[in-house]
C-alpha cells in the first residue's frame, strides 16, 4: 500500500478513536447530571385512626366507596374554609395554643373569608347504617390527598369509643373548662392530637365530640400555600411597568 495511504487510514484511526473516547467520556461526565426519580414520600409515623383513615391514609375512590358502604351517603366540599376551633367559644386558644396557633396561620387575621383546595365529605345520617355516631366530617388535603381533620359526634349514650382510646393511647390529658360540666380528654401522639370534649345537653344528658387533628399534615398544606402565594407574587407585574 502506498505511504500516503498508510497515512491516511493511520490518521483516521486516530481520529474515530478521539472522538469515541470523547463521547464515552462525555457520557460518564453527565451521568450525575440526569435527573433522577424523586424518592417516594415517606411514611410518617402512624398516630390515630378512624374506620382505619389514618395520617398517611391517601383519598381515592376506593376509599370514598368503602365509607359510603360503612356510612351512607355524603354530602360534598370541593373547596371551603378551615376552622380548627372546638366547643365552648374560646376552648382552643385556653387550652390548645399550638393548635389555636396553626388555626390562626391558615386564617386570615381581619376574619376575611379563606378558602382551601380541599375535599370535606360530610356524612349526617352514619346512624342510620348502624354505627354508633350521629354526624361525620372528613377533612382532606386535594393537594397530596392526606387527612387533615376528622370530626364525629357519636350518638348519646355512646361511650365504647372511650375505652377504646384509653386501651390504644393511654391515659389522656385531662383539662377542665370553667363552665360547669365541661372538660377535655386530648392525646397526643406523633405531633397529631386526639381531643373528646366532654359537655352536656340542656337536660343534662353527656355529650361527646370527637376531633382528630392530623397536624403534621396541616403543617405540610400550610406550608405548601405559603410556597404558592410566593410565586404568585413573583409573577406579578406592576401595572405601570408594564404599560411601556
Amino acid at each position: 500500500m502506498p505511504p500516503i495511504k498508510n497515512k491516511f487510514h493511520c490518521l483516521a484511526s486516530v481520529l474515530i478513536r478521539t472522538v469515541l473516547m470523547a463521547a464515552f467520556l462525555t457520557a460518564i461526565g453527565c451521568g450525575d447530571s440526569v435527573p433522577q426519580d424523586p424518592p417516594p414520600l415517606e411514611k410518617a409515623a402512624e398516630s390515630f385512626t378512624f374506620f382505619d383513615l389514618g395520617v398517611n391514609t391517601r383519598l381515592s375512590k376506593e376509599v370514598v366507596q368503602d365509607l359510603d358502604d360503612r356510612l351512607g351517603s355524603h354530602s360534598f366540599e370541593k373547596r371551603g374554609i378551615i376552622d380548627l376551633s372546638i366547643q365552648p367559644s374560646g376552648a382552643l386558644e385556653n387550652n390548645f395554643s399550638a393548635l389555636h396557633t396553626l388555626n390562626r396561620q391558615l386564617n386570615s387575621p381581619v376574619g376575611e373569608r379563606v378558602e382551601h383546595d380541599i375535599r370535606r365529605y360530610m356524612y349526617r345520617y352514619a346512624a342510620r347504617q348502624g354505627t354508633p355516631f350521629n354526624y361525620i366530617e372528613l377533612v382532606f388535603s386535594a393537594q397530596s390527598g392526606l387527612p387533615l381533620y376528622f370530626r364525629i359526634k357519636p350518638v348519646k349514650g355512646e361511650t365504647g369509643f372511650m375505652d377504646t382510646f384509653h386501651e390504644k393511647y393511654g391515659a389522656p390529658v385531662v383539662t377542665k373548662w370553667p363552665q360547669a360540666g365541661v372538660e377535655f380528654l386530648s392525646w397526643t401522639k406523633a405531633g397529631d392530637q386526639l381531643i373528646v370534649t366532654i359537655g352536656t345537653d340542656r337536660y343534662g344528658t353527656p355529650e361527646y365530640h370527637i376531633t382528630i387533628f392530623f397536624t403534621r399534615n396541616l403543617n405540610r398544606l400550610l406550608a405548601l400555600e405559603r410556597s404558592g402565594r410566593k410565586k404568585l407574587r413573583k409573577q406579578e407585574v406592576d401595572p405601570g411597568k408594564a404599560a411601556f
